[in-house]
């Protein structure tokens, strides 16, 4: 008994489309970063606090922008490390999973952080002369730790991550060498380090997607020629 080409195709289809969303996120993370960093405004250096509530005022919209680029940079950072996490590895596998657990950290440090973020617009945009009340949200224990968990948790990621990715094959030592551009570039004292940091980021991001793209198709193609040869032994007991 022949089994429809259109039925056969279909599991194979949504194992791809599966896959392509997959690899997707986990390039996206470093862009919506770079999107939220290139929607933010640069504020100015020696700005008082009551200058820089107007400002940060005057700036709304853009503050919104980029929070809610920010706040989808987190998220796509999280399911990104969970995808490195869950990917069947044939090489670098320990590396790689070490990789995820400060990856998704930093995802969820990003998210935290984001968050105080919008909510300091929001108490300025209620009342422009409360900048106190945003300035302890600034420097408050919610914020300490989602600082130290992104910025820790992601560059920590990123080299264990760079270096997974080198024993697996799945690059060079450029890869390794950007994961270490992009810390330098992290901590670089400048108001668009994070710019850096971020397209150091994706040049890294791009060889593990291709590699998790294609050990879960390695799965997927191995699952469905087990499940073949198991239909084809019940057809041949069945008409005996």
């Amino acid at each position: 008994m022949s089994v429809p080409v259109s039925t056969a195709a279909a599991p194979g289809l949504r194992a791809e489309n599966r896959l392509s969303v997959r690899a997707a996120a986990l390039v996206a993370a470093p862009l919506l970063v770079l999107a939220s960093e290139l929607a933010a405004p640069r504020e100015p250096d020696g700005l008082s606090d009551r200058a820089e509530a107007a400002f940060l005022v005057d700036h709304s919209q853009r503050l919104l922008v980029s929070g809610l680029f920010g706040l989808l940079a987190g998220t796509a950072q999280t399911a990104a490390f969970l995808v490195v996490a869950l990917t069947p590895w044939e090489r670098g596998r320990s590396a790689l999973r070490v990789a995820a657990f400060p990856g998704i950290a930093g995802g969820v440090g990003l998210v935290m952080h984001m968050t105080a973020l919008l909510a300091g617009r929001d108490i300025l945009l209620d009342d422009p002369a409360s900048y106190a009340t945003v300035h302890a949200l600034d420097s408050g224990t919610n914020t300490l730790i989602a600082l130290l968990a992104l910025v820790v948790g992601i560059n920590l990621a990123m080299i264990v991550l760079a270096a997974g990715a080198k024993r697996a094959g799945l690059a060079g030592w450029w890869v390794v060498a950007a994961a270490v551009l992009g810390l330098v570039a992290d901590f670089w004292d400048t108001s668009y380090n994070t710019i850096g940091w971020s397209l150091f980021a994706t040049a890294v991001m791009v060889p593990v997607a291709r590699g998790a793209a294609a050990a879960a198709r390695r799965q997927h193609q191995g699952a469905a020629e087990a499940r073949g040869v198991s239909y084809g032994r019940s057809a041949r007991s069945g008409s005996r």
